[in-house]
Parts: C-alpha cells; structure tokens; sequence
C-alpha cells in the first residue's frame, strides 16, 4: 500500500525523485569545494610565480684567483675584476637603481649610461655612485681607493659626500669618516687589465 504525504510515509515515484535531488544537491556542494581549493591554490601559484619573476632577482659571485677577468653586466656596463677579488650583483637589474657589491679585491667599471637611476658601487662601508663613467675600486685591508678615469663619480660614507672628476682619486678608511680628494698622478691603477 502507498501512503500520501499526509499520513506519513511518500508515494514511491516522489521519494526516488527527492533522494536523487537530494544527491544532486550533495554533488554539487561537493563539486564547489573541491573548485573552491583549487582556485585558491591557482592563485597561489600565479601570485608565487609573479613574485618571482617580478620581485626576486638571483644573484651571481663573479670571483677570481689567479687570473683577471672581465663581464658584462645586464645593463651593458662592463666589469675587470682584477686576482684574488670578489664581486656581488643581480643577474638582472631591476627598479631604478643598479647595485653591485664589490666585496674583496679590486675592480675596474664603465658604466653604461641608463636614465633609470644610477650605477651604485658598495665596498665597505662606502658607496661610490655613478651615471656614466668609468672608475677603478680597490678594497684593500680596510682602505678604500677609488680612481676615476671618464665623467664624474660621487663616493659617500655615513653623511659625508664627495665628487670625483677625470684624473683625482680618493682614499678611504673604514676607521674614518674622512674624505679627502686627491690628484691621481699616474695610470698604474691599469696594470692588471688584459
């Protein structure tokens, strides 16, 4: 016997229509989730993989032993990294402006001319900046020299400031805050290029 909704118990023909939407109903909450968490870990993903392309740079040891040697930085400037010295810097320059680490040694750079922003030496606790120009970098025992050939460079420690033409040098102590321009007599700052 089949009972209507009235008394309790359904017509068999409306229960199998109930349950299946019922299980309908249950997929599909089911199928949402599941798109949910996957379009989270989508956009995870995507905002990873946009970090790293956009925000993170890798960075690259040019380092010498016995021998000199040259390169070519991503923004055109080129590098001699003169025995025994060690330099640090982006594979890719990005924002505006273009940072190197000269952390050992000594180093000759022309600096390719770039509108974005400057060309920014960091030995020691001294920052030696430049647009377009060429420059020797020596950072020897705490002291550090710095030699221009072409344009002009600016070389600041602490809150202190000073700029380079053609043909004047300055030396620094990590000791001292001191900067003190000087004429460069010669060109023996050379001696090590190929």
């Amino acid at each position: 016997m089949i009972w209507n909704k009235n008394n309790g118990i359904e017509p068999e023909g409306e229960n199998k229509t109930q349950t299946s939407l019922q299980r309908r109903k249950m997929f599909k909450q089911g199928y949402q989730f599941w798109l949910g968490i996957a379009a989270v870990f989508l956009i995870m993903g995507a905002g990873a993989w946009l970090y790293s392309s956009q925000f993170a740079t890798q960075e690259l040891l040019f380092l010498t032993k016995e021998t000199v040697l040259a390169d070519t930085l991503s923004d055109g400037s080129v590098v001699v990294l003169n025995k025994r010295s060690l330099l640090r810097y982006p594979a890719k320059f990005r924002g505006s402006q273009r940072r190197v680490w000269l952390t050992k040694g000594e180093a000759f750079f022309t600096v390719a001319g770039d509108k974005k922003g400057p060309f920014i030496v960091h030995s020691g606790s001294t920052a030696i900046q430049s647009t377009k120009s060429s420059f020797n970098v020596k950072n020897k025992k705490g002291i550090i020299e710095v030699i221009v050939e072409t344009g002009t460079v600016q070389i600041s420690k602490n809150s202190k400031m000073i700029t380079l033409r053609p043909g004047e040098k300055v030396l620094v102590r990590q000791s001292s805050s001191q900067l003190i321009k000087e004429i460069n007599p010669d060109h023996l700052y050379k001696y090590y290029f190929p």
